[in-house]
């Protein structure tokens, strides 16, 4: 994604996170994520609140806040969060991606539990959770 144009995605309330993992712990802070806006002026609703968001979507508000972040930086974040909050993957057949969930204490430290069937899935971003688990693993 970087070095073409990028569709921003916009969040009331982030302004002030000096990191990309401080914004993505921010918008999964909550069982619900937030509403996003597809205009820095926050009208025009990009999509609803408690939507599951892809690692597309989540790409394109890493690069709207830390336009200098990359698919691995992100990756690994997502792992992370599955530590500390229990981010899940899961295939959502209305937008037919990989979105992230928060999930429930159990999947904490365990992001692969949950990839029945979906491993290989590609979305129709063109991400996988394989190739996402291969950014994570990744050297930056």
């Amino acid at each position: 994604m970087k070095g073409k144009y990028i569709r921003k995605i916009y969040i009331k309330g982030l302004e002030s996170e000096k990191t990309l993992k401080d914004l993505m712990k921010k918008l999964y802070q909550k069982d619900y994520f937030p509403k996003t806006y597809s205009n820095k002026a926050l009208t025009t609703q990009q999509c609803r609140e408690g939507a599951a968001r892809s690692f597309g979507d989540l790409r394109k508000i890493a690069l709207t806040y830390f336009p200098e972040s990359t698919e691995q930086e992100l990756a690994k974040i997502i792992y992370e969060l599955n530590k500390d909050l229990g981010i899940y993957p899961t295939f959502c057949p209305t937008v037919r991606k990989i979105v992230f969930n928060r999930g429930f204490n159990y999947l904490k430290g365990n992001i692969e539990s949950h990839l029945i069937g979906i491993q290989n899935k590609v979305g129709v971003d063109k991400y996988s959770f394989n190739m996402i688990k291969q950014f994570a693993n990744a050297d930056s």
